[in-house]
């Protein structure tokens, strides 16, 4: 009898206690406020705006662009940054119609530059104002690895041959255009230059 008059004494006390304790009980209340103006409409929401990453190469202390683009080197602009390194080795095809060069950045020596370039004329003398038929464009990374952007033969890259000295195996032009990312993002190559020794 004991036992059963507890148990009814302990309900009792926990529904007192659970009524005039507020707890956590919300208390939900609404200050009307000023009637919103129905005859104007809406503002239109803004669009999203997203932002594109860029390539993001770092500032290099070696890449200075009010120095000209010295022997056996080549420099580029992308989305802001100014880019440059040496040239490791030009080669140029048998039949003189084709060349290529390549060489690492001079702020990273795991990633580079390669150009292979079609032309429509053998360089088989002195000749200068000379437009590439074909270049395919290569920007690698090493560590990652990954090209950090390629543009194809196909695309509309150029690359110009201000002068070609034959005797010397000496070229020197300029290269600029589209190329994609690793993503398949868009991104421009601009004045672009390069002095090189087919050896």
């Amino acid at each position: 009898m004991e036992s059963g008059y507890k148990k009814v004494s302990f309900i009792i006390c926990l529904w007192v206690a659970i009524s005039i304790h507020p707890g956590c009980a919300k208390e939900y209340s609404y200050e009307r406020g000023p009637a919103a103006d129905t005859t104007q409409p809406l503002p239109e929401p803004e669009p999203d705006t997203v932002i594109q990453p860029v390539v993001g190469f770092p500032a290099c202390s070696f890449c200075d662009v009010s120095i000209p683009v010295g022997d056996e080197k080549w420099q580029f602009k992308n989305e802001g940054a100014f880019v440059c390194g040496n040239v490791t080795r030009a080669v140029i095809a048998p039949d003189r119609t084709a060349f290529t060069f390549w060489g690492t950045s001079a702020c990273s020596p795991d990633s580079g530059l390669i150009i292979t370039v079609i032309m429509a004329s053998a360089l088989d003398k002195d000749k200068t104002d000379l437009y590439a038929q074909q270049v395919s464009v290569l920007y690698y990374d090493n560590i990652t690895p990954s090209d950090v952007f390629k543009a194809p033969s196909t695309g509309t890259f150029g690359l110009h041959i201000d002068q070609y000295t034959h005797a010397d195996a000496f070229a020197s032009g300029t290269f600029s255009g589209p190329a994609f990312t690793m993503d398949g993002r868009r991104t421009m190559i601009e004045e672009g230059r390069f002095r090189i020794f087919f050896r």
